[in-house]
């Protein structure tokens, strides 16, 4: 098992944050709250996200296994089976409509991007690691360049029109997903203590600041920026969709036992491509988000389990 620094780990995360998903949680948190109020949901809403991060991080040490793995401990072979389709089918899901915006609907460009994530999804988590390292640099670039040209707009205040509450769900929302399957992550981390630096750093800092750079560029009008910047696109949806192919690939093992990593990740990594070239964002949104509810019920109970010491909670 290739075994990876607080810095690694942290990196890849935040390749996967630095995404317009997440930047646009900041947006509809400014026109539904306001500037103020969408900064202290962010806050508020990491800061419960840190902590089922930390429960999820410890466990993920604990327990060097996969998400769909550690669920076989506390939902039963046939409920670990279950996490894993859930969570190859949901990632996988994304992973189609993500290539699907990098190629801009062309099926060539499905065929060519898909063809590149895919064979460096074969180096494991170690080749994630490296194009995080690389790309990252880029990332930030992108991120201030936007900045610089919206701080040069006046800005538009909007009125709160839903509760901290509902705002602090939004943020959480949006995250809980990757904090459930922490595991198949953090399952390389040199020790626990390299996990926790990761973790602690992302929520406290690497996500907040992602969502706060969205509430500043809806409040001044510049989100624009970011989207004329196709590069940044690309360059986003590829780190995004090394985690999520990469998440398939790792919690299929559950369902595909005896099928090696590699043909694991060229089965999926083409079936992923394939189902790119058929404008996925079309058909899948309901059913993706029916599986994300699914997930993090499932995920939740097993961090409820493993926090309590319950070896099993049900037996499917």
């Amino acid at each position: 098992m290739t075994l990876q620094s607080w810095r690694e780990l942290a990196m890849i995360q935040a390749g996967g944050v630095i995404c317009l998903p997440v930047i646009l949680v900041g947006q509809i948190l400014h026109e539904k709250m306001g500037l103020g109020a969408a900064f202290a949901a962010i806050a508020i809403g990491n800061a419960l996200l840190l902590i089922l991060g930390l429960v999820s991080t410890w466990m993920s040490t604990d327990k060097r296994q996969s998400t769909a793995e550690q669920a076989t401990s506390y939902l039963g072979k046939i409920g670990g089976k279950f996490v894993g389709f859930v969570l190859l089918a949901s990632m996988l899901g994304w992973f189609s409509i993500q290539l699907q915006t990098m190629s801009q609907s062309l099926v060539i460009w499905n065929l060519v991007l898909g063809s590149l994530i895919t064979g460096g999804i074969l180096f494991g988590i170690k080749g994630i690691s490296r194009l995080a390292s690389f790309s990252m640099p880029l990332m930030v670039v992108a991120l201030g360049w936007a900045l610089w040209r919206a701080s040069e707009l006046p800005g538009s205040p909007t009125e709160m029109n839903i509760s901290y509450g509902e705002g602090i769900v939004l943020v959480i929302g949006a995250q809980i997903v990757a904090i459930i399957d922490l595991p198949s992550f953090f399952q390389h981390a040199k020790s626990r203590k390299e996990a926790l630096i990761a973790i602690v750093l992302l929520y406290t800092l690497v996500v907040p600041c992602i969502e706060g750079i969205g509430v500043y560029l809806s409040y001044k009008g510049g989100t624009n920026y970011l989207l004329e910047l196709f590069p940044f696109i690309l360059l986003a949806g590829w780190l995004a969709n090394n985690g999520n192919l990469y998440s398939s690939v790792t919690n299929s093992k559950t369902l595909f036992a005896k099928m090696s990593y590699r043909n694991r990740t060229l089965l999926l990594g083409g079936l992923g491509t394939l189902m790119a070239c058929f404008e996925p964002s079309s058909h899948l949104e309901w059913v993706l988000t029916v599986l994300g509810y699914s997930v993090t019920t499932l995920g939740c109970l097993i961090l409820i389990a493993y926090w309590r010491k319950n070896e099993t909670v049900a037996t499917w």
